[in-house]
């Protein structure tokens, strides 16, 4: 019976995927359709008076192969920064809160752009693009792995999985699946689903699979990658001081605040917050859900923020 149920779980988890995949298919191909058309110039002008908030991750010189999502290349960030400064109204994130705060009207196409995790790339070739074309951007910072100078977990397990040299990873005794890891496709399939996995799992549990998936890859952990390193806190002081970046807590260690005992929940929330306070010697008061879907966050998570003097919280739920 037990062993039905489960075949049951994993059968609705992929019917699930396959919609998704078709809908989100269905999307890119709708909105192809406006743009060569010009039809998404209407839908703009009746979104004209919403705000629009970019999350970016990542820059890279050139593609990662197999794929990563968070990593976005120079000549792509060049090409989206020259639209938006083109058709939007980009303003920092503080000033945003300011204007509502205060009741204030808005410009129209008004825009925010933000980067989570604090990638050491956002400084090293984000900021040099940021800067030339004056556009004012905010950093939500992992910063337990930035003071401990470690990767994130997900960033380690896409190391793993990318040099492997194994041909396939079972991972059905978590109800995880069987993944195949003989081409670049493959792999890139493969750490797309396991990651979506293990971020359902509770933190302790997600450590102890990581820890058989490393063992299983047969491959040591990453503390350093050129395309993951972390911001250090000297980095991030000098482009405080220079004024265009501004920066909030994405908690200590990016484990999903919504799996936390309420102690434990805190903690991240409070922490990263102290943390940037005593690095940049002024108050924090902005912050971003890590992974920030509508399941990651709680009517508590929330509560804690405001108490704790934080003016927003950031999602990344999609829409305007």
């Amino acid at each position: 019976m037990t062993y039905l149920i489960f075949t049951f779980s994993i059968m609705k988890r992929t019917i699930k995927e396959s919609l998704s995949q078709l809908l989100s298919l269905i999307k890119e191909i709708c909105w192809f359709l406006f743009a060569i058309t010009g039809s998404h110039y209407f839908f703009r002008w009746i979104n004209r008076k919403k705000i629009l908030i970019l999350t970016y991750h990542g820059v890279v010189k050139e593609p990662l192969f197999p794929s990563c999502w968070t990593q976005v290349t120079v000549s792509s960030m060049v090409y989206q920064l020259r639209y938006m400064k083109k058709n939007y109204h980009i303003i920092k994130l503080s000033e945003l809160l300011s204007l509502l705060d205060n009741g204030m009207p808005l410009a129209n196409y008004t825009a925010v752009i933000t980067f989570d995790d604090g990638y050491k790339n956002n400084y090293t070739l984000a900021y040099p693009l940021l800067k030339k074309m004056s556009v004012p951007a905010s950093i939500f910072l992992t910063t337990g792995c930035i003071s401990n100078n470690t990767l994130c977990w997900f960033d380690q397990l896409y190391l793993g999985i990318k040099n492997t040299a194994e041909k396939k990873i079972d991972l059905n005794k978590y109800g995880i699946g069987l993944h195949p890891l003989l081409s670049l496709s493959q792999k890139e399939y493969a750490f797309e689903n396991i990651v979506i996995r293990l971020k359902e799992i509770p933190p302790m549990e997600k450590d102890i699979i990581l820890e058989e998936i490393f063992k299983s890859l047969r491959v040591g952990d990453y503390n350093s990658n050129e395309f993951f390193d972390l911001l250090s806190w000297e980095d991030i002081t000098q482009m405080d001081k220079e004024g265009l970046i501004e920066f909030g807590g994405h908690s200590v260690t990016h484990n999903i605040l919504s799996h936390l005992e309420e102690t434990d929940m805190e903690n991240e929330i409070i922490q990263s917050r102290k943390e940037i306070e005593s690095y940049l010697g002024k108050e924090c008061t902005m912050f971003a859900y890590p992974n920030g879907d509508k399941s990651d966050f709680t009517i508590r998570t929330k509560d804690v923020l405001r108490l704790h003097g934080f003016k927003c919280g950031l999602s990344t739920i999609s829409g305007l």
